[in-house]
């Protein structure tokens, strides 16, 4: 399951990892870009060893002096801090499988710490940012249409770019504006999109079709349960790095690239105008554990007013809103 070019002798080294990546696959339900990163730690652990001539060393025989020795050398190479961690994440999560399956009794990474990283506020599109943004989708264009509706459920509704992509048709409720969408872990949401979003979303719907170019094999041409709400040029599913380049796009069509430039800042919006006015917005539970995070700049030297992250905490318990129009922020 891990594809490296130099050949690693059989030693039965693969037979360990292609446990574990099958138990993070079929057992945890880990996505995609999960294992592909656990692939990659551990592909590039086995790499290392491998060229010291310590691959007979793994797994049991790890200790925390080639723990370093690897640390080293990934930071000779240019790994950064947040990748360093995420090698110790992977190889700590694989030690932690062997343990629990009693194919090894001891992790050579307790005690090991990931190396501290830098701490920064994300990018989030202010009132007026986001209404410029919105607004500067009116063209007549199905992908016009599909631009708005994709913007104005990102903004209303607080839905990762990754959770929309992959909501199909029976996940979208139209007459209640509920969409439902599956985020990590393959966790379940019903999240409320607001007047507004679902508006612009009935609307795309509308001209879902044009999409597939008078091919009636096409996702954009089906009406069935499992078809995608969004989809391409060529009548097939959107993906996340469309997303980017759509919203990208949009941002330079009227000149504020800096502004923000993912999908996870046109998200996170709400997030943090809710921290300041107290308005009721569209939150994520499983991205409010650490609400200070979200805090105004203004909060950053002290503790924020009393009663705003009560109130933030309330709303996200809540989840139940009527998101602005773009027009009406």
């Amino acid at each position: 399951m891990i594809a490296r070019e130099p050949s690693r002798g059989g030693n039965g080294s693969e037979q360990f990892v292609d446990l574990f990546l099958t138990h993070m696959t079929d057992e945890r339900g880990c996505s995609p870009h999960t294992m592909k990163a656990y692939s990659e730690d551990l592909s590039a652990f086995l790499t290392f060893l491998e060229q010291r001539g310590d691959l007979n060393a793994f797994p049991h025989r790890v200790d925390r002096l080639l723990l370093r020795a690897f640390l080293a050398d990934q930071t000779a190479k240019g790994s950064g801090k947040r990748t360093l961690s995420r090698r110790l994440s992977g190889l700590r999560s694989f030690y932690k499988f062997l343990m629990k399956r009693k194919l090894t009794d001891h992790s050579p990474l307790d005690g090991i710490h990931n190396p501290k990283t830098p701490k920064t506020l994300p990018k989030c599109l202010t009132e007026s940012e986001a209404r410029t943004l919105i607004e500067a989708v009116g063209g007549a264009h199905w992908m016009d249409v599909r631009d708005r509706a994709l913007l104005e459920l990102l903004y209303g509704a607080g839905v990762r770019v990754s959770e929309l992509v992959g909501a199909n048709l029976e996940d979208y409720d139209a007459a209640r504006g509920l969409l439902r969408v599956r985020g990590k872990g393959k966790k379940e949401r019903l999240l409320p999109t607001g007047t507004c979003a679902a508006q612009a979303a009935n609307a795309w719907l509308l001209r879902r079709a044009e999409a597939a170019n008078g091919n009636v094999t096409a996702p954009a041409a089906q009406q069935a349960g499992a078809a995608p709400v969004f989809v391409n040029r060529f009548g097939t599913r959107l993906d996340v790095r469309s997303v980017r380049r759509i919203l990208a796009k949009r941002l330079a069509a009227y000149a504020a690239a800096q502004l923000c430039d993912t999908p996870a800042g046109t998200r996170r919006g709400p997030a943090l105008r809710a921290g300041v006015a107290g308005t009721r917005e569209p939150f994520d539970n499983a991205d409010l554990h650490a609400p200070d995070a979200f805090a105004p700049e203004g909060y950053l030297s002290g503790r924020a007013p009393e009663g705003v992250m009560a109130e933030i905490r309330r709303q996200s318990s809540a989840r139940f809103v009527t998101a602005p129009c773009a027009a009406g922020l």
